[in-house]
């Protein structure tokens, strides 16, 4: 284990810890993924680490690992049709909450996810597939998944 779940719960608390990766009829399987993890709503964080006028993504999902490090998932939930800038903008704000609360010399694998509902327009997903996301000097694309589907699949046979 990396203890990255007790650092993190250290600095945000509990208030805006959930238990699901749900909202407005769109979600993920959380089935067999690593343990333990917390799940942070950003709605519900309430600190200054996100203005509460910036665009922010639905939730982080932080588990402790193995020697390869823990998992730090940025998700950002729509059901209906999105614009692919703004999921972009919204995952940024994830990143940069996680650069804030993770501790800077923990490995981690940092994947930035969206779910989505409806197919997207086709600009929508050339947007996404160009987007890249920096975390800690490491760029990133944006994973795309299907409400419902599993997020386990999305984390295995990543590398830090």
């Amino acid at each position: 284990m990396t203890g990255l779940v007790e650092a993190v719960r250290a600095k945000v608390g509990d208030r805006c810890l959930d238990k699901k990766c749900k909202k407005d009829s769109c979600g993920v399987s959380l089935k067999s993924v690593p343990q333990p993890y917390l799940i942070i709503d950003l709605d519900k964080l309430d600190s200054d680490l996100l203005d509460k006028s910036q665009p922010r993504c639905d939730y982080l999902f932080v588990a402790d690992g193995n020697r390869n490090g823990g998992w730090v998932v940025p998700l950002e939930l729509k059901r209906g049709r999105y614009d692919a800038s703004e999921v972009v903008k919204q995952l940024e704000a994830g990143r940069k909450v996680a650069e804030d609360i993770v501790p800077g010399k923990t490995k981690v694998r940092f994947r930035p996810v969206l779910v989505f509902g409806r197919a997207p327009h086709s600009a929508e997903i050339l947007e996404l597939r160009r987007s890249k996301i920096r975390f800690r000097g490491s760029e990133k694309r944006i994973e795309s998944m299907k409400c419902g589907e599993g997020l386990t699949e999305k984390l295995i046979g990543e590398s830090p």
